[in-house]
């Protein structure tokens, strides 16, 4: 095998290590930095300054400006990913466990390749991906009934996990378009300088629906907490920088259901960490649901894992 074909399977490996582990440690972040900063707000602050440290670093590295259609579908990316995305899980996380997000969002690849059967390949899935896909609708179901328990105190009086977890749903499927639609942008600029153009136009459109929900009357530098400083600081470097570059690399360079793998590990890393840190329930309602998402990302994936691009 080549030198270089063996350093970019190296490359991929260890990008794919990357979004399996630090991703799940940013569900945490994400809870330590709301605690103190209202959810839009600091998710709007966090990807400005990633899209403008990243956008500053690669455009002195290669001078080359995107067109501005290509801009267009960027700034698309970046508000079905960041807004509809994460956004919805850094506002549900104010409710309900960081571990419990995660497992729900834990769907995403199964949505990822139905959505990429529907709208792309246009092939009707094969039988295992049908399994698959209800199976995990199931664990959702389980997951959206457990017991109320688990809400955070913030959580409004009479509500249901079920809210919260149809929002996520909904993060899930804006997170697995944008990741589908990016695949069809082609530029001579690099990846990085569209990377930090879909978080510019993720975190001004963040930051104008914080706005609007007037997250302002809410927000004081001064009643920062360092622990939500200093998580915001680890979601900017490492969270968005850092991952969501490896990410957007990955789904260029293999298969969308390969880079749907960290479903497997995310979840996993969360659950732990929330439990660990901020002592986060874990009950056995969400371990059932939790088997059986991740044996419906699992029967999503099997016949796909050695796919290339």
């Amino acid at each position: 095998m080549p030198d270089s074909d063996k350093f970019h399977r190296i490359k991929i490996f260890l990008s794919l290590l990357v979004i399996y582990f630090v991703w799940g440690s940013t569900y945490i972040a994400i809870r330590f930095s709301i605690e103190t900063i209202p959810p839009y707000l600091m998710a709007g602050i966090r990807f400005v300054i990633s899209g403008l440290l990243l956008f500053g670093w690669s455009y002195h590295k290669n001078r080359i400006l995107p067109r501005v259609s290509e801009i267009r579908k960027s700034a698309v990316v970046g508000i079905l990913l960041l807004v509809g995305g994460n956004g919805t899980l850094t506002w549900s996380e104010q409710y309900i466990p960081s571990g419990l997000a995660a497992l729900i969002l834990a769907m995403i690849p199964v949505w990822m390749v139905w959505l990429d059967s529907i709208f792309v390949t246009k092939k009707r899935p094969q039988t295992l991906i049908i399994i698959g896909i209800l199976l995990g609708v199931v664990g959702v179901a389980l997951l959206s009934g457990v017991d109320r328990s688990v809400l955070l105190e913030k959580a409004q009086p009479g509500s249901s996990v079920f809210l919260y977890a149809f929002m996520l749903v909904g993060a899930g499927l804006f997170w697995s378009s944008g990741s589908l639609y990016s695949r069809t942008i082609k530029s001579a600029a690099s990846l990085l300088t569209l990377v930090s153009l879909q978080m510019l136009a993720g975190g001004v459109v963040l930051i104008i629906v914080g706005s609007l929900l007037g997250e302002w009357d809410r927000f004081s530098f001064h009643e920062i907490s360092p622990l939500s400083f200093f998580s915001v600081l680890y979601l900017i470097m490492f969270g968005s920088i850092l991952t969501y570059s490896a990410y957007n690399w990955l789904l260029r360079q293999t298969a969308p259901a390969k880079v749907g793998t960290y479903a497997f590990f995310n979840p996993l890393v969360a659950v732990f960490l929330g439990w660990l840190l901020a002592g986060e329930p874990v009950t056995l309602k969400m371990i059932i649901g939790a088997g059986a998402i991740l044996t419906a990302v699992l029967l999503v994936n099997q016949s796909r894992w050695f796919q290339r691009k």
